[in-house]
């Protein structure tokens, strides 16, 4: 063990270790610390300056680094001494099996965590903080040839987005991961987290985060940056794509998604629909063909695709769709006539606007076909007949100019970008014009198994009459007569094409229904949609038809087409459900839902461990043997733990509240839910009976989890070996190896009760300052026969006694017997503590003497006077309330009554007040009170105290009734001892017994001498009491006794106490005093400096004496002195006398001649 030191002036490493077993722990190291051992603990280390690495595990496995803070690695004054070789927060080479937890690493100049070749590590908790970057490529986290790695809650702090992320990597060869700043994504909401990850394969990961969407926070999904492009007017759109199998998990504030490939990501919430324009035809404009190529935009971060459609009233003509930001489309109309068009834009998450042109008037001149004619010089423009601006400029016009912003017939976003935006490309995952299932399969998919009219190719036989959506239509043949031309069909006086027209598809009259496109003659759904119960819906985000039609997602919501649990914490999303992680620790491998040792391997047929060390019905997580269906910390698998007030019911986390009987796994209830006392941590033997971290529920005991070494496995406080087994009902290991008494930890029969390092368990080492005492680590001071304050009866009963508490003291709190009650500290419940100026009054905490109220219920001692709770001095009854007496004891006004009035306009014309107790009472019947009983010609009776009640209508008044506080002695006793405890605990442990003072006498602060019971207010301070008192430190001479100042005994050592009205007590308020046991003898320190004073007054009048050889003057100088302490402070004298003497020596040292 290396722990405690403090090493400085170390550049390079500090510690290196090279054994095995070994503990590095609070240590601060001016360097870095290598390890190249096995089974070690690095803890609790402050490591700054190593120009080397922070910390090294080199050919080191089944290490735990936590709790470490690691900071200016190679940084110096913000000067990197950058290089590739070292430089680094946290490398681990060649090392297996690691656990990194709740480290912070801060300002390196190489990688902050670097993995190379180490597989088996997790990550919990940890932070990179890198404000001082060396090298801006360089990533946070950076592994290579590293396997099953898992990070939880790995927080990057490098950039101005701090995120936190989960991630789990099986068989990557290579993670980086760094945080990003942001990148603009219009539309759509943020929680301000962006991270860049690159790896070789696929990745699981969650992004936590902290901010509340509302109702928008549901809409949260991972995107992925994919590049920016221009658009016509200059500005630039940022891209983003919906990672597919997305989630969000509200409750626990995650967003999570499997990657396959990677960029930088961040959890967006697309709640701003695109925009979209149509930018020709305009409204009210007339053509004259047929064939309307219309011309648009659609602006959006996660652009999904564009529907345009050519509507004649409510009856679709044609549409169509485009993937492009920029578009331009042909769509055909069956003739003359006047057309709408929409155009409806989606984004990725299902968000849709729609904009629309009105009143397009089509006008061929004649004929109802294709414009014209279809031949150069018709003047239409027709592509689909092959003319552009170079094959027929009369029809077309001129060339297009690329850079006016308008993206014209004939530009295209390869010829002219900065008009049509930057080119798509075959791969980009967007089935841009263009592209087909021929040329790009990779982003349209693959082609269907023959060749069909609509597939964008006119072939096998297809022509203008037979396919016009592939081959156009064909050219007018003149003339207007009756007859349709061919491939059209007559329909209530109407030329249609019933293989592409919505209200008569595939025969006269056959409407398709709202959204369906008519499409060879069949009513289909756009690009993209399918047909469920009449609507046209997107099966891979629409829950009520998640990948079919009909498939409704219950939980959570439909990405991709699969129904995505919003899975808790701990849980991973696979097949449609939530599955728990399994959590092994280091040195042990998942297998399935086990963990299996280092000395297994993992049967991938079975997923179990062989060979098998544990009894069938058992599942084996590391050295244990568990019932996942039953076993609340292994529920499901491996290290899985249900929360505070679940249950494991067939292996998933249940909360019974309703049952009237419990479960056989769980015979036992606590409050509303079922439980097993034997084996419940929360609930430990009894109900509310919580173990520590360290400990385990072990047959209804709470007992101390051991440390065993590699090897063998715990069985409860024993730590047995791999040829034994643990006994279940007894938690031994068989077969034994050790006598009665003896626990086995390994190979080694050790004494658990009284050894240092096996204490309570094997492998609990008490500190240096500790010894085991009846296998519990306690002060080393446990034993001498006292209770200190260190102490209690869990940690040290020889002094302070057994734990099993009665009256007057019931409550068990924090190891020590006391009543909840009346005790401040723990006021109604363990912990809970009044603050300074309250006590507690039956479970409620009172304000004290002086202390703030409003009603007379708020005090627990005297009244509430002046908004203040204040006792009221006396000498008589009635100088109190109605509702008091006068203690002439205390001089101080009490509750209860004084006369049988004052009980009769209380409590009721029966009620008589009974001086003996001053308490209002009443007779049974038949009797009379006669001399403060009871009585009739049978005998004496005790008489009936008042009790105030709701139901007594004369306890229902505005004057103040007689109340149940306690006495002002008990109040003074508990002041005194809150002033004890406090000043213990500033100065320690004294065997001097210190008296300080209360709220309401000397010392405390005043105004008037109401403020200090009677006492005089001098100096806002109440000054020392000549009558009441409560200590003797209260009193000007004396002691005090019942309440009094008392002369003291004639026995008294302390002669000044009986002359001390001669000096300036006045000058000594406040101070602290020593006194005997009984409080009846005490010496102060005023009188102490008395004594100083006739001392110093004294050797002054005889130096004086001496050396002017004048009694006169001797004398005269000490009385001097005396006077000036009595008139002000005793000290004050003193100087004076000490001034005096020093001046006269001074002078004599002038006479002298050298």
């Amino acid at each position: 063990t290396i722990s405690n030191n403090i090493l400085t002036g170390t550049a390079g490493y500090g510690i290196w270790n090279g054994n095995n077993n070994s503990i590095i722990r609070n240590n601060s190291i001016h360097g870095g610390i290598v390890v190249r051992g096995s089974n070690v603990l690095i803890s609790d280390n402050q490591i700054t300056n190593s120009i080397l690495e922070g910390i090294l595990l080199q050919d080191a496995d089944h290490v735990t680094v936590q709790n470490n803070i690691i900071e200016n690695i190679s940084i110096s004054n913000s000067y990197c001494y950058y290089n590739s070789y070292y430089g680094r927060g946290l490398l681990v080479l060649r090392s297996n099996y690691t656990l990194v937890s709740n480290n912070t690493i801060k300002d390196t100049s190489y990688y902050p965590i670097n993995l190379d070749t180490s597989n088996d590590t997790k990550f919990i908790n940890n932070v990179i903080d890198s404000s001082i970057k060396c090298d801006s490529s360089l990533s946070d986290f950076y592994s290579t040839y590293s396997y099953q790695i898992e990070a939880q809650n790995l927080t990057f702090n490098s950039s101005n987005y701090p995120t936190t992320l989960s991630f789990i990597s099986q068989d990557n060869d290579g993670v980086e991961i760094n945080s990003s700043d942001a990148i603009p994504a219009s539309g759509m909401l943020n929680v301000s987290k962006y991270i860049n990850i690159q790896a070789s394969d696929n990745l699981s990961v969650n992004i936590s985060y902290s901010q509340s969407l509302g109702a928008n926070e549901s809409l949260l999904r991972l995107y992925e940056y994919i590049g920016n492009s221009t658009l016509s007017n200059g500005s630039i759109l940022y891209r983003w794509d919906l990672v597919p199998e997305s989630g969000v998990d509200t409750g626990n504030k995650i967003v999570f998604a499997n990657l396959s490939r990677f960029s930088t990501f961040a959890p967006l919430a697309d709640v701003t629909p695109p925009e979209v324009n149509i930018t020709s035809p305009q409204s009210n404009s007339t053509l004259t063909s047929t064939f309307i190529g219309i011309n648009g935009i659609s602006i959006d971060s996660s652009l999904n695709y564009t529907n345009i459609s050519i509507w004649q009233g409510s009856n679709l003509v044609n549409s169509t769709t485009t993937n492009y930001t920029s578009w331009y489309v042909y769509l055909s109309v069956q003739g003359d006539g006047v057309y709408n068009i929409t155009a409806t834009a989606y984004d990725q998450i299902g968000n849709s606007a729609t904009a629309r042109v009105e009143n397009i008037t089509v006008s061929t001149g004649g004929g109802g076909g294709g414009g014209g004619g279809g031949w150069c010089g018709n003047g239409v423009c027709e592509p689909w007949l092959g003319e552009n601006t170079t094959t027929c400029p009369t029809d077309c016009g001129s060339a297009p100019i690329c850079g006016n912003g308008v993206c014209e017939f004939g530009e295209n976003s390869t010829n002219c970008p900065s008009d049509c935006g930057q080119p798509a490309y075959c791969g980009d995952g967007v089935c841009n014009n263009g592209e087909n299932c021929s040329t790009c399969s990779q982003d349209c998919g693959s082609c269907p198994p023959s060749q069909y009219c609509g597939d964008g190719s006119c072939n096998n036989g297809e022509t203008c009459s037979s396919c016009p959506q592939d081959c156009g239509l064909c050219p007018p043949s003149g003339g207007g007569g009756t007859s349709c031309p061919s491939g059209m069909t007559r329909c209530a006086g109407v030329c249609v094409n019933t293989f592409s027209d919505p209200s008569n598809c595939g025969s006269c009259g056959v409407r398709c229904q709202d959204e369906q496109i008519c499409s060879n003659g069949a009513c289909v759904c756009p690009s993209g949609l399918t047909l469920c119960n009449g609507e046209c819906v997107n099966l891979l985000y629409n829950p009520d038809n998640c990948g079919s039609c009909g498939n409704k997602c219950v939980l959570g919501v439909c990405v991709n087409g699969q129904c995505q649990l919003n899975c808790p914490e701990g849980y991973y999303f696979l097949n449609g459900q939530c599955i728990p992680y399994t959590i092994c620790e280091a040195g042990q491998t998942p297998c399935g839902n086990t963990c299996c040792l280092s000395t297994q391997t993992c049967d991938q047929n079975t997923l179990t461990c062989y060979p098998p060390i544990c009894p069938a019905g058992k599942t084996q997580c590391g050295y244990n043997c568990v019932d996942l269906s039953s076993d609340p910390s292994n529920c499901g698998s491996c290290g899985h733990s249900c929360p505070a007030g679940q249950i494991c019911n067939n292996s998933k986390c249940i909360v019974i509240s309703t049952l009237e009987t419990c479960p056989q796994f769980a015979p036992n209830k606590c409050g509303t839910t079922c439980t097993d006392l034997s084996k419940d941590p929360s609930n430990c033997g009894s109900c509310g009976n919580k173990c520590k971290a360290s400990e385990s529920c072990i047959n209804g005991v709470c007992t101390l989890i051991p440390s065993c070494p590699l090897g063998s496995f715990a069985c409860g406080n024993n730590c047995c070996g791999v040829s034994q087994t643990c006994d279940p009902n007894t938690l031994t290991c068989t077969p034994s190896i050790c006598q009665s008494g003896q626990t086995q930890c390994g190979s080694v029969c050790i004494d658990t009760s009284s050894d240092r390092f096996n204490c309570g368990g094997c492998g609990i080492t008490c500190d240096i300052s500790e010894q085991c005492i009846s296998g519990k680590c306690v002060s080393s001071t446990c034993g001498n026969g006292k209770c200190d304050l260190t102490e209690n009866c869990s940690t040290c009963p020889q002094d302070c006694g057994s734990c099993q508490c009665s009256a007057p003291t019931p409550d068990l709190c924090n190891g020590k017997c006391t009543n909840i009650l009346s005790d401040s500290s723990n006021c109604g419940a363990c912990g809970n503590e009044c603050q300074i100026g309250y006590s507690c009054d039956n479970g409620v905490c009172k304000g004290m003497i002086n202390a703030n109220c409003t009603i007379d219920s708020d005090c627990s001692q005297g009244n509430c006077i002046n908004n203040k709770c204040q006792f009221i001095t006396c000498t008589k009854d009635s100088d109190c309330l109605s509702t008091q007496y006068c203690n002439t004891n205390l001089n101080l006004c009490v509750d209860g009554c004084s006369s049988d009035s004052a009980c009769q306009s209380i409590a009721g014309s029966s009620y008589k007040c009974q001086l003996s107790t001053h308490q209002c009472v009443t007779c049974p019947e038949n009797t009379v009170y006669q001399n403060g009983a009871c009585v009739n010609d049978s005998g004496t009776y005790q008489p009936i105290p008042y009790q105030p009640s709701q139901d007594n209508p004369s306890s229902l008044t505005s004057r103040p009734t007689f109340s149940s506080k306690s006495s002002p002695k008990v109040f003074f006793q508990e002041q005194k001892q809150a002033a004890l405890d406090q000043l213990f605990d500033i100065f320690g442990t004294s065997k001097t017994r210190l008296l300080a003072y209360d709220q309401c006498l000397r010392g405390s602060l005043c105004s008037t001498s109401d403020d200090c019971c009677g006492a005089p207010c001098l100096d806002s301070r109440c000054a020392c009491s000549t009558s009441v008192c409560t200590t003797t430190a209260d009193c000007c001479s004396g002691y005090c006794e019942n309440g009094k100042c008392t002369s003291p005994k004639s026995s008294s050592l302390f002669f000044l106490d009986s002359i001390s009205s001669a000096f300036s007590r006045s000058g000594c308020s406040g101070l602290i005093e020593e006194c005997s046991p009984d409080e009846k003898t005490c010496v102060s320190y005023c009188n102490g400096l008395n004594i100083l004073l006739i001392a110093s007054s004294a050797g002054l009048g005889a130096y004086l004496w001496s050396f002017f050889s004048n009694p006169v003057i001797g004398l005269a100088a000490a009385f001097l002195s005396i006077i000036i302490g009595i008139s002000t402070y005793p000290f004050v004298g003193i100087i004076s006398a000490i001034f005096i003497f020093t001046f006269v020596y001074s002078r004599s040292l002038e006479k002298i001649q050298i």
